[in-house]
């Protein structure tokens, strides 16, 4: 390391050689000069008590060329008014004094042509599920980081260099991420176009017959109660990777997870009763979470932005909270097309039960799997798959 080189940071108040850390920051400081950034630049982060992520901020935060809102309308011909609502409705706030990623000409342009096809507002509540989808998906990898790297390099005391390093190295990621993620959007919308398929007769659009099921946890308030916020997201984590897991092998699809409770979809009724009994069992096996319980439904729903609504999801949804801990319910439309499909379980039902909400009582069945009908189930999971 030249001496002049330590000198400027000794003289910009980054080192000083009496310091207890005087090694750890002088290895910090030297590998940041190795890469390129500059002393200013190292002052900054100092000031702003991110020395030891500087290096990873910067790749984070390099976005390339940037142009002002103003710029992008002209060049992509519409008003600002437009563009700002675009990067609204992504999830980005903005306002026309902000400059933006030279991507977004790309990203306007696109929602333009989309706009001439769907129309506006569609496509703006597109953009809007778009956005909500990156979103998460942000918020999920930061707090990845945070919780298998970030805790880790705390508790062992890490150098300043390694926290760079390791930032560094999450920061590089995310090119991996984003085409894995492109990969991904082509693979599930196949999947998608199947489904809609499936469920979809000419001439009824966006309105489709599908078997909508909840699955949630007893008790969940009190449960929650009994556990630190960490051990609970833990735990949930549990319930929520288990879902998804069992959902997708018997071809269905998570529509949406809301803390202690799951919403799926699946075309047949025989398959989201496989569902909703693997995922009860396999919850009731973890001792860290309480028991759960399901109700499921088929008929007709709106399909919109990757939800459904209507009054079958208002029912079933209405209708777990009141299925006994362990026990899966099902209305009549199920129970009969399960009976017709041979599905190994037994349907007992209920006396008429009142829904909140729900304008007449309403017939569920306790659906109980038939003696040894696990391997049934696999043949039927099995037959479908084939199928598609």
């Amino acid at each position: 390391m030249p001496d002049d080189l330590i000198g400027s940071f000794i003289d910009r108040g980054l080192y000083s050689p009496a310091a207890d850390d005087a090694g750890d920051r002088l290895a910090l400081l030297t590998h940041y000069a190795e890469r390129g950034i500059t002393i200013d630049r190292m002052v900054e982060a100092k000031a702003a008590g991110r020395l030891q992520t500087l290096s990873g901020d910067l790749l984070f935060f390099d976005v390339g060329p940037e142009l002002t809102i103003e710029e992008v309308a002209e060049r992509c011909a519409i008003g600002i008014d437009r563009v700002l609502r675009i990067r609204l409705a992504s999830g980005l706030p903005t306002d026309v004094d902000t400059t933006v990623p030279s991507w977004a000409l790309d990203d306007v342009a696109g929602f333009t042509l989309a706009a001439a096809l769907f129309g506006e507002a569609a496509t703006l509540a597109f953009s809007r599920v778009m956005g909500a989808g990156a979103a998460r998906l942000a918020d999920a990898a930061v707090s990845l980081f945070l919780t298998e790297v970030d805790t880790s390099l705390s508790e062992r005391h890490a150098a300043p260099i390694d926290w760079a390093l390791a930032n560094e190295e999450a920061a590089r990621l995310v090119d991996v991420v984003a085409s894995i993620n492109a990969h991904l959007l082509r693979e599930h919308l196949a999947l998608a176009i199947r489904r809609q398929r499936s469920m979809v007769s000419p001439g009824q659009g966006a309105v489709v017959r599908t078997t909508i099921g909840f699955v949630d946890l007893a008790r969940s308030t009190e449960w929650a109660s009994s556990l630190s916020p960490l051990a609970q997201a833990g735990a949930l984590a549990v319930f929520e990777s288990a879902a998804w897991d069992i959902a997708t092998r018997h071809g269905g699809r998570i529509v949406k997870l809301i803390g202690d409770e799951v919403m799926f979809t699946v075309g047949e009724p025989a398959a989201a009763c496989a569902i909703a009994i693997e995922l009860c069992a396999a919850v009731s096996a973890e001792q860290s979470l309480p028991s759960a319980r399901a109700a499921i439904g088929f008929g007709e729903v709106a399909f919109r932005d990757g939800d459904f609504f209507g009054p079958l999801v208002h029912v079933v949804a209405r209708a777990v909270k009141t299925a006994d801990e362990g026990a899966v319910v099902a209305d009549a439309a199920v129970r009969e097309r399960c009976e017709a499909e041979g599905f190994p379980a037994h349907f007992e039902a209920l006396e008429p039960k009142e829904l909140r909400g729900v304008p007449k009582p309403v017939v569920l069945h306790v659906v109980t799997p038939a003696a040894g009908s696990a391997r049934a189930m696999q043949a039927l999971s099995a037959r479908r798959a084939i199928s598609k």
